[in-house]
């Protein structure tokens, strides 16, 4: 029979994709069967775990497939180009040009070159835009939430150009502006009550 499999093996090994492999047992020494690799660094999966029919699609011999496949797998962290590469068993100068213009796929232009799904970007978008309608509302009187507390919040497991290309796309469409310490909607406005803004006067000219 056949079927898939993920190896976890005592020591490292050296491996590449679509290499052919020889399975033997210790005692008796014994030839089990044989496989091909089909991902060299896979993430680690439970047994019966539901990502298999994902694993299943990467028998394909089309490594943008597979690359692609890979890119949405990963999420918001998304792939540099020398996992992908070290994955793929590729050179890493060829993996921009094979990704080309994939619609699924987005590339940051960070060296080396960092992948990231389209998709997770939109939701991390969306995700930022809730952040910040929240913070405001809890803030009424702060310009913006800090850039590090935003980052930290929603952006604590992916790399820098990740967030850097989340707030440069939202303040693109005017959802947001980039302040220099804060980060706000772009209809956040600090509103004083007549009391507060009565307050805001008596200080400055105690002042």
């Amino acid at each position: 029979t056949t079927g898939l499999a993920q190896l976890r093996l005592e020591a490292p090994g050296v491996a590449g994709r679509g290499d052919l492999v020889v399975l033997r047992s210790y005692s008796p020494v014994a030839t089990i069967g044989g496989a091909r690799v089909l991902d060299p660094l896979p993430q680690k999966r439970r047994p019966r775990s539901s990502a298999a029919e994902r694993v299943d699609a990467l028998r394909t011999d089309d490594l943008r497939t597979v690359a692609v496949a890979w890119i949405l797998e990963a999420g918001a962290g998304g792939l540099s180009a020398a996992r992908l590469a070290a994955r793929l068993t590729l050179p890493a100068a060829d993996v921009p040009a094979l990704l080309g213009d994939d619609p699924e796929v987005r590339r940051l232009d960070t060296d080396p070159p960092h992948f990231v799904s389209r998709a997770a970007l939109s939701d991390l978008a969306a995700q930022t835009e809730r952040q910040l309608a929240a913070f405001h509302k809890e803030n009424p009187l702060r310009a913006g939430m800090s850039r590090e507390e935003l980052r930290r919040r929603l952006f604590g497991r992916t790399p820098p150009a990740v967030f850097e290309a989340v707030l440069a796309a939202l303040a693109a469409e005017g959802a947001l502006r980039i302040l220099p310490d804060v980060i706000a909607r772009a209809d956040h406005a600090v509103v004083l009550s007549p009391a507060e803004e009565e307050a805001r006067l008596a200080l400055l000219e105690a002042a």
